[in-house]
């Protein structure tokens, strides 16, 4: 990440109920008022381990289409690998919500935020998140698209969670889950689409080059202008595959701390690539995306997301399948050679075969070569009207980074199941400096949260102006790996800090390692309560957003925190900061 200039920034380690140790140069942490370490205790018996719950959302439908929702656990099979799996957890979820809504959980207190998507969420077990996808689509496309999601919101039913993201030069979160159909509408009109210059770039454009003879001048300019073309093409389709990638790493990352089945349809005109759910099937040109590919597979896989590709081209035509054959082309000599026209019919049905394998991998299906976008994401919803939710613990417990294929079946005959179809036994992700910083980095640009660190912010500014804060991080019991080593409990994180001016511009950016380190009394603190951090900063003038990111090295689980300053309250009293409670 960017170092920034930020003035005094210092973080302390503080256990809730207890003392751990401080980073190198940090001030001292105290106890809350009131509070006392406890004397030394035997340590709690828990050791780190490998073993993994796999959970795996189950839709199963009758010959009509209907949910089945009458299955006990004794009417499923499940089998990794050709081999059959004991069912630990078993319920049955549909899309009703709950009695219980999200509104009736306690407000947060003043001047805290909080990454947790359950305090909005609460009740509802299936989500839907539409991925409006103008990176990849033409402009055209991207309008008949946008009405296609018009008339389906217009058509939402009130157990119905939606939220919509959009994908460009940057990802931005349009509306978070909802149900209220003049709120999604609304933004949906103030969103006018994106041009889609990079997908043009990326596009093979052939220079016409047939009246240029053999001499040697004249095949040196072919040979350039070819090279050219080529040069141009491969940066763009970089560029679009990376931002690709962190695009849909994000939105993962951003649902997965949400219980229940939660869908992605993905509206696109183009799908570069299979994130490498087809091992061994990535291209040599492709290879320079490797570590995106794995850390992109490891956030789906690990958020337990379902992707719905739906292709916004609609129909396919003649024109679209062999482009060399339109009206524009006529005349041109080189447009209807018949192996230039394989090439671009081979194009269309490898998107496809790439929205097939992406959807069957991940539990959800594919729709393209079709003008009914909404039917597509009506189909999605009600995939989660009613779902079956299995866990287990693999028998074979080796992280060998391999998909490992499951497959359920179910006792009655005639009902078709469906279920993403394994996952990557993915080790704990390497604690290099350039992979952590690179994390830390996309974190950094996401515009999303990252939830799969639970974590709660609190603000205390110093002054009237809101320039110098205290903040407290609150991270819950569980949420960190600690290993035992000698008679210590150890971990690291990450932390970093991000402020943001006008049209999110980045400002300033710092971060530093946290080494943790806890005597066993302490252990148990942390175990049973959680543990706090503590930090001093001063804001970059003009800040506007202040974003908090805490990285568990060991597991690689991520948090972040995003704090609008204008909504945090200044003291009542200038000249007298907020009194610790």
């Amino acid at each position: 990440m960017k170092n920034g200039r930020m003035s005094r920034i210092a973080v302390g380690l503080c256990v809730l109920l207890g003392i751990g140790p401080l980073p190198a140069g940090a001030p001292q942490a105290r106890p809350t008022a009131g509070q006392a370490t406890p004397a030394a205790t035997p340590p709690l018996p828990v050791l780190r381990v490998t073993t993994r719950l796999v959970q795996v959302n189950v839709i199963v439908q009758d010959k009509n289409g209907d949910p089945v929702s009458n299955l006990t656990r004794d009417d499923f099979t499940l089998l990794e690998d050709g081999h059959p799996q004991q069912i630990g957890v078993f319920s049955m979820e549909n899309n009703r919500p709950a009695a219980v809504r999200a509104a009736a959980r306690p407000a947060l207190p003043p001047n805290t935020f909080t990454n947790r998507l359950e305090y909005r969420a609460q009740g509802i077990s299936s989500l839907t998140a539409i991925l409006f996808d103008g990176l990849n689509t033409k402009f055209e496309d991207q309008s008949y698209a946008r009405q296609q999601i018009i008339r389906f919101i217009q058509q939402l039913q009130p157990e119905d969670r939606v939220a919509i993201y959009t994908l460009g030069r940057d990802l931005r979160l349009l509306h978070d889950f909802t149900s209220d159909t003049a709120s999604l509408l609304r933004v949906l009109a103030r969103h006018k689409g994106n041009i889609a210059t990079e997908l043009a770039a990326s596009e093979e454009v052939a220079f016409n080059t047939d009246d240029l003879g053999d001499s040697e001048a004249d095949q040196q300019l072919r040979q350039f202008l070819e090279e050219a073309n080529e040069t141009m093409q491969a940066f763009y389709v970089r560029n679009r595959v990376r931002q690709t990638l962190e695009g849909i790493e994000a939105v993962a990352n951003h649902l997965s701390r949400l219980p229940g089945r939660k869908n992605v349809v993905w509206v696109s005109g183009s799908f570069p690539l299979t994130f490498g759910f087809g091992e061994g099937r990535i291209s040599r040109e492709l290879t320079v995306f490797s570590d995106d590919i794995l850390r992109t597979a490891r956030a789906v896989t690990t958020a337990n997301v379902a992707i719905y590709p739906v292709d916004a081209r609609g129909l396919i035509g003649a024109f679209d399948m062999f482009p060399d054959l339109s009206p524009a082309n006529r005349g041109n000599a080189r447009a209807l050679q018949t192996g230039q026209m394989r090439s671009n019919a081979s194009k269309v049905w490898d998107s496809f075969a790439t929205m097939n394998e992406l959807a069957e991998r991940t539990g959800g299906r594919a729709s393209y070569n079709s003008n009914d976008i909404r039917g597509a994401i009506r189909r999605a919803i009600d995939d989660s009207r009613v779902t079956y939710l299995l866990g287990y613990y693999p028998r074979n417990t080796a992280l060998d980074s391999k998909f490992h294929e499951i497959k359920v079946l179910v006792r009655q005959k005639g009902l078709q199941v469906r279920h993403r179809r394994g996952y990557f036994a993915f080790p704990d992700p390497p604690r290099d400096e350039k992979h952590r910083q690179d994390e830390l980095r996309i974190a950094a640009w996401s515009p999303l949260d990252s939830t799969a660190l639970g974590m709660t912010v609190r603000l205390e500014p110093q002054n009237a102006s809101v320039d110098s804060v205290r903040l407290e991080v609150l991270l819950s019991p569980g949420e960190v790996i600690l290993e035992p080593k000698d008679d210590r409990w150890n971990g690291q994180l990450d932390m970093a800090f991000l402020c943001a001016g006008a049209d999110n511009q980045q400002l300033t950016s710092t971060n530093q390692s946290i080494q943790l380190s806890f005597r066993p009394e302490n252990y148990q603190l942390v175990a049973k309560n959680g543990m706090v951090l503590l930090g001093q900063m001063n804001l970059a003038a003009g800040t506007r957003k202040l974003r908090v990111i805490v990285r568990d090295v060991v597991s690689g689980s991520m948090g972040s925190v995003t704090i609008p300053i204008e909504r945090v309250a200044a003291p009542r009293n200038p000249f007298m900061p907020f009194l610790r409670r």
